[in-house]
């Protein structure tokens, strides 16, 4: 069973909205951004914005940046540069030579494999 905690008087877009209750019922978890630093360390999937945890979680089937852009419906260029920013977020202090695409799926699937149980 999945729990949610919005702000009550944020100004919250309704996609957004809607997103969050489908993603409740279907039994995740979604943390308003203002509540986030509360379990930040706990779930490092906590620090990625709904979209964003959207993204890894097709790169993680293995499928390149363009093919995510056609099924989430924004430019390959955009997908870039947000898995750009999901790699310093779930790996923000990379050793050289550290395949981040990988690490960062490596991290996704760890993560929302633990929200399961």
């Amino acid at each position: 069973m999945g729990w949610s905690i919005l702000q009550k008087k944020a100004d919250i877009d309704f996609n957004y909205l809607i997103e969050v209750l489908r993603d409740t019922a279907r039994g995740k978890s979604i943390i308003d951004p203002v509540y986030q630093s509360v379990s930040q360390d706990s779930d490092p999937l906590a620090k990625l914005t709904p979209r964003q945890r959207e993204i890894i979680a097709l790169a993680a089937t293995g499928i390149d940046a363009s093919v995510i852009a056609g099924q989430v419906g924004l430019a390959a260029v955009t997908v870039r540069q947000e898995l750009s920013k999901i790699y310093s977020i779930l790996i923000p202090n990379a050793k050289p030579g550290t395949d981040l695409r990988t690490s960062a799926v490596m991290l996704y699937l760890r993560e929302s494999r633990r929200d399961e149980d």
